[in-house]
């Protein structure tokens, strides 16, 4: 663990897809419901390492884990012209309901 909050990179852990291969799976499955479904809304469940795994792809970041995803948390990509733009992180007004945050 130590090793990986150093370099923030999964390649450090034995037995483990390759952070660029997983990194490029990740784009490749998102790039490709953009050209399957143009102008539409596209809604992906997945978890914290796939968001951070584009998000780095957009943000030519060279670490594979950059934040903490909420649990249950939202996070909206808009997609144009060619151009990729985060337009919110870790979103978590939709549960703002009493007790339905934890943490």
């Amino acid at each position: 663990r130590e090793r990986f909050v150093q370099t923030q990179k999964w390649d450090v852990y034995p037995h483990t897809e390759r952070s660029l291969d997983f990194r490029r799976r990740v784009g490749w499955a998102i790039e490709s419901a953009l050209v399957t479904h143009p102008g539409e809304t596209i809604v992906i469940a997945c978890h914290g390492g796939v968001i951070n795994a584009y998000l780095s792809e957009i943000l030519g970041l060279d670490v594979d884990m950059f934040f903490r995803p909420y649990h249950a948390s939202s996070h909206r990509i808009l997609f144009g012209q060619g151009r990729r733009v985060i337009d919110t992180l870790n979103d978590e007004a939709y549960l703002a309901a009493e007790g339905l945050l934890t943490h």
